[in-house]
C-alpha cells in the first residue's frame, strides 16, 4: 500500500482520520486497474477518469505526485501473472489536504471459476432515467464515487434472489452498468457496451419517438429469435457468458 504525501506502507497500518470526509461522508473517487507482470493496464486513460472524476468533485488531483506514487507502489508489487489495483482520492479531513492512497493485490481466487463457468444476473432498476445526469452535474454523473452503498445492497438483493450480480437499467429499460463492472455484449463478430451518455440526436421527442428507438438499439440490446438467450458481461476484466432468467430477459 501506498500513501500519498508519504510513500510505501504497511498494509497493517492504520492510515484514514476518523474525521476523513471520505469515511464520514462518503465524499471521494477512485480507479480500479488490472496489472499483469507489472505493466498497468490502460494507465493514460485510468489517470485521466480520475482526473475528471477528481475535478467534478472540486478535490485536488496532483497527478505528477500521483504518477510517483503508483510507480511505488507497481515497483514493489513482486508477484508474477495479474493482479489489482486501487486508488482512492478523498477530501481529507476539515481543512486539510486530500488523502490518496494506492493498494495492490491478488485478484480473488473466486474470479477464475466466474470466468470459466460464467454468472448468473438479475436486472434491477436504478430508479433513475437514462438522461437523468443532464444538466445536473452535482448528480456526479460518470464519476467513480466511493459512495457505493446502494451498489452493495444490489448486488446483496442479487444474493438473496440465488444469482450472483446484477445488471442495472435504468426508469425507462435501458441498459445502463453492473454494480461494480461494465456491460459488454455481442452482435456477430462486434462488441458492444453503453455509452457514456446517449447523444442528442438520439434523445426521445414527441413526433420521433419510434426512429429514437431504432438508433439507440445498441444501447438497448435484443437477443435475436434463432439462437439462445445469453448475454455476456464484462465482469472484472474477463468476458463470460450468462443465461438470464426467464423472466428477466426483456427488462
Amino acid at each position: 500500500m501506498a500513501v500519498l504525501g508519504v510513500g510505501l506502507v504497511d498494509p497493517a497500518v492504520p492510515v484514514v482520520h476518523s474525521d476523513d470526509v471520505g469515511l464520514t461522508r462518503g465524499d471521494g473517487c477512485f480507479e480500479g486497474c488490472r496489472v499483469v507482470d507489472g505493466t498497468i493496464d490502460k494507465l493514460g486513460a485510468h489517470l485521466a477518469r480520475m482526473r475528471r472524476s477528481a475535478a467534478a468533485l472540486g478535490i485536488d488531483f496532483d497527478e505528477d505526485a500521483w504518477q510517483a506514487l503508483i510507480a511505488r507502489a507497481t515497483a514493489a508489487w513482486q508477484a508474477s501473472g495479474e493482479a489489482s489495483m486501487r486508488w482512492f482520492l478523498t477530501r481529507g479531513r476539515p481543512g486539510a489536504a486530500p488523502t490518496g492512497i494506492v493498494t495492490i493485490g491478488p485478484i480473488p481466487a473466486a474470479y477464475a471459476a466466474q470466468r470459466r463457468d460464467g454468472i448468473r444476473v438479475i436486472t434491477l432498476a436504478r430508479g433513475l432515467g437514462q438522461d437523468a445526469f443532464d444538466g445536473a452535474p452535482w448528480l456526479l454523473g460518470g464519476v467513480k464515487t466511493i459512495s457505493y452503498a446502494v451498489n452493495m445492497a444490489a448486488q446483496r438483493e442479487a444474493t438473496r434472489r440465488g444469482a450472483d450480480d446484477v445488471i442495472f437499467v435504468s426508469s425507462d429499460g435501458r441498459v445502463l452498468e453492473a454494480p461494480t463492472s461494465s456491460v459488454v455484449w455481442t452482435l456477430g463478430d462486434a462488441m458492444h457496451t453503453t455509452p457514456l451518455r446517449v447523444p442528442h440526436r438520439y434523445r426521445p421527442r414527441p413526433r420521433r419517438r419510434r426512429r429514437h428507438r431504432r438508433a439507440a438499439a445498441h444501447a438497448r440490446p435484443r437477443p435475436r429469435r434463432d439462437r439462445p438467450e445469453t448475454r455476456r458481461l464484462l465482469t472484472r476484466h474477463a468476458v463470460t457468458e450468462t443465461a438470464l432468467p426467464e423472466r428477466q430477459r426483456r427488462p
